[in-house]
């Protein structure tokens, strides 16, 4: 019988933070959980820290050869996440904090209804843990009900919403779905929730469950304005009454960019 959660660690080339966010997955107070680490790199570089934790009974180590494209990969792990009632998607440069797992599987586990759950994190900055937090408006739980409720929470900074790798999803409810790069291209996780909201409201933590890491490596410090205009028409296609919101959505990013 598979573990109730599985924990897929998408690791790409970043030896110098990936044994940090498997150690703190595996220093969780929660037990029923299996961690699948999905390793990525191009070379074996990676695959050589990793042998440590293969005597780990909760620790499976896949290795992809050929290396997927990154879109690929992730919706790869959404289709092999069924065999789990609930699964989690965890960057490589991330952390948990000790307690995440047991916190966000009690608080979807106690509603059936929910597609699922989220937390607050806090950020770590060129390579130093602060007490800022990801999204320091989120000042108590809420449940995102609608794809309109959503879209605006990454439409405007003052609502804001919750970092992509700190979701678990209640499997039978995502099955089928992908990231969908005509959807806003690197920003198709944006669409998928939107997407995924469809099926199931969510929980958002506002305890800060997670630690965020920003840095250079970042895929969201290049400002795409061709996937900007993807997700825009996504939005506008899903929710067409909100127009003026959607529209300075756009505005905003393209004078950021003009401004870089």
């Amino acid at each position: 019988m598979p573990k109730k959660l599985g924990v897929y660690l998408l690791s790409y080339n970043r030896p110098g933070f990936v044994q940090e966010a498997i150690d703190s997955i595996l220093a969780q107070d929660y037990n029923d959980f299996e961690l699948i680490i999905s390793e990525n790199s191009p070379d074996n570089t990676v695959l050589i820290q990793l042998e440590k934790y293969s005597k780990d009974p909760r620790v499976k180590i896949v290795k992809r050869n050929p290396s997927l494209p990154s879109l690929v990969h992730f919706s790869t792990l959404f289709s092999e996440a069924k065999k789990y009632e609930f699964a989690m998607l965890f960057h490589d440069d991330d952390v948990l904090l000790p307690s995440a797992l047991t916190k966000m599987m009690s608080e979807i586990e106690k509603n059936e209804t929910l597609a699922a759950v989220s937390c607050n994190a806090l950020l770590t900055k060129n390579a130093e843990n602060t007490n800022m937090f990801f999204n320091p408006n989120l000042k108590k739980n809420i449940i995102i009900k609608s794809q309109a409720q959503l879209i605006n929470r990454y439409i405007f900074k003052k609502l804001s919403h919750t970092p992509f790798p700190s979701y678990i999803y209640r499997t039978r409810l995502i099955s089928g779905m992908k990231l969908n790069p005509a959807n806003g291209g690197k920003y198709s996780d944006v669409s998928f929730l939107v997407s995924v909201v469809n099926r199931g409201p969510f929980s958002w933590l506002a305890e800060p469950l997670m630690r965020s890491r920003q840095h250079s490596a970042n895929d969201s410090v290049d400002l795409n304005m061709a996937d900007i205009s993807s997700l825009s028409r996504f939005f506008l296609k899903t929710c067409p009454y909100l127009i003026f919101n959607i529209l300075f959505y756009y505005a905003k990013h393209l004078a950021k960019k003009l401004l870089a």
